[in-house]
């Protein structure tokens, strides 16, 4: 996630058009601008006129030399913005691209996880045991904390699309 000066909101909209130049290297005359509604940021306006640029009102990026290039872009999304006023930036072959990207979280280490437990369970009680289980542990906090954070994304994902 790439951060810009809050004191960009005070600037016109050309302003931060040199400024996702900068970031991503996609020329001001290339880049079109839009909030949710699908409203152009004319460059002429300052940028706070449009209340946007947060989580629940993201400026899209969407850039003309990606879409008139010849060759298909890589998937990618690239996102820049304040910690508390992001600006979402995609390019927009590839969210109309033919094969929309499906997220998917692997749940296939849960039923080792699950007989590992059951092993674990019927170990003898020693110090060696309180080891094992101890490092078992570790491993289902770290599992669960990868699929939270999959989670987490994924519910970031979905209240992109609902804008």
């Amino acid at each position: 996630m790439l951060t810009f000066d809050m004191n960009l909101a005070l600037e016109n909209v050309s302003v931060l058009k040199q400024v996702v130049e900068r970031a991503v290297k996609v020329p001001p005359e290339k880049q079109v601008l839009l909030i949710s509604g699908g409203e152009a940021l004319d460059p002429k306006r300052r940028l706070c006129h449009y209340s946007a640029g947060t989580d629940t009102s993201p400026i899209f990026l969407f850039s003309k030399t990606t879409i008139e290039g010849h060759d298909p872009p890589s998937p990618s999304v690239d996102y820049a913005g304040t910690d508390t006023s992001p600006i979402f930036l995609f390019s927009k072959t590839t969210i109309e691209g033919h094969d929309p990207p499906s997220p998917s979280v692997d749940y296939g280490a849960d039923t080792d996880l699950k007989e590992q437990v059951e092993g674990a369970l019927n170990m003898p009680a020693s110090y060696n045991t309180v080891v094992a289980r101890a490092q078992l542990a570790q491993q289902i906090h770290e599992h669960t904390r990868d699929h939270t954070r999959a989670c987490r994304q994924l519910v970031h994902d979905q209240h992109l699309q609902q804008q």
